[in-house]
């Protein structure tokens, strides 16, 4: 149903203890993403800037996107009963492993099914899926990730400093996160006085779940990502990738927002794609006979369809040297 439930519901958690919850509509978080390995990510960056940089900047759009994650996680985890969740964490803390399933189980009887391994002891609204490309090497994007959250990252950067700063000294940006990141070790840092905050970044690192992706092309991945997350019980789900830094977790918010009285919704990028794309239901129409405008192509796909699209915010994305050079600048200027 696509009607939000705010029931009370008395569970028992997987460890014996009654819980009283609240039942709500599932959304499905969808990040997108390649494994930031050298010479396979930013293929079009790379013939400017090299493989070595290119790689660098995947890792640094990655980990602003886990945090933009983190936080849209975060503000619900305030709104809640915080019973519940610390009781949770508290079973949590020592427990650093991340799910990893394979979406071809998705409808396989064999064994444990995908359903009860994902959602059997699950009360949260949303639930945050990572689909990567080449599962040998998913333990790479797991370790980028984990590195992004709050005060983790921070103690990373205290022990290997060095190496950090002396890379970051000619990335404008980077030495800026640099910068923010030693005062958040400072005693008197709002960060540090939530004694809850690195329980919850673990807490929540071990909630993503990690999928490799299938499909022939990059539509029908996706296609396939959104049709898993479905097939796993979600009622809204949106999928993004990790080309748009600008992306932030209002945005995200607002796109599933914008979910509640339309069947889809599309973000678009300036240079005539996307870089969200959101809906209520599975509509496979919206990945087929794409051609070079991608953006114009999807409407029209899913208007034919039969179903309603709501327009999200536009942000550009970083593909090529001018643009990663506009974003550095407008970076400059917000931080000025």
């Amino acid at each position: 149903s696509a009607t939000r439930l705010w029931m009370k519901q008395i569970r028992a958690d997987r460890f014996g203890n009654l819980q009283i919850g609240v039942l709500r509509m599932k959304q499905a978080i969808i990040f997108f993403t390649r494994v930031p390995v050298k010479g396979k990510v930013k293929t079009r960056l790379a013939q400017s800037i090299g493989d070595e940089e290119a790689l660098f900047w995947q890792r640094e759009f990655i980990q602003k996107i886990t945090n933009e994650l983190f936080e849209l996680w975060y503000s619900d985890e305030k709104k809640t009963d915080n019973n519940y969740y610390n009781n949770n964490m508290t079973f949590h803390q020592g427990d650093e492993t991340s799910k990893t399933v394979d979406c071809q189980r998705s409808n396989t009887s064999d064994g444990e099914s995908a359903e009860n391994i994902l959602l059997s002891d699950r009360l949260d609204e949303k639930t945050f899926y990572v689909f990567h490309t080449s599962d040998d090497e998913a333990h790479i994007l797991q370790e980028v990730m984990k590195n992004a959250l709050p005060l983790t990252r921070s103690k990373e950067i205290k022990q290997d400093g060095t190496e950090n700063i002396s890379r970051q000294k000619h990335n404008p940006i980077a030495l800026a996160k640099s910068k923010e990141i030693k005062e958040d070790c400072t005693e008197n840092n709002a960060v540090q006085k939530d004694k809850n905050l690195e329980i919850s970044s673990n807490y929540f690192f071990e909630q993503l779940i990690f999928v490799e992706q299938c499909g022939e092309n990059l539509w029908q991945k996706m296609k396939n990502a959104l049709a898993f997350a479905f097939a796993q019980g979600a009622e809204q789900a949106i999928l993004f990738g990790s080309d748009v830094p600008e992306l932030g977790a209002e945005i995200l918010a607002d796109s599933l927002s914008l979910l509640e009285h339309n069947d889809a919704v599309l973000c678009p990028t300036y240079d005539g794609g996307y870089y969200l794309i959101g809906m209520r239901e599975l509509i496979p129409q919206a990945f087929e006979h794409i051609g070079e405008k991608v953006f114009d192509a999807t409407i029209r796909n899913i208007e034919q369809a039969g179903k309603t699209c709501a327009i999200g915010t536009k942000l550009n994305d970083i593909d090529t040297l001018d643009d990663l050079n506009r974003y550095i600048q407008t970076a400059k200027k917000d931080r000025a």
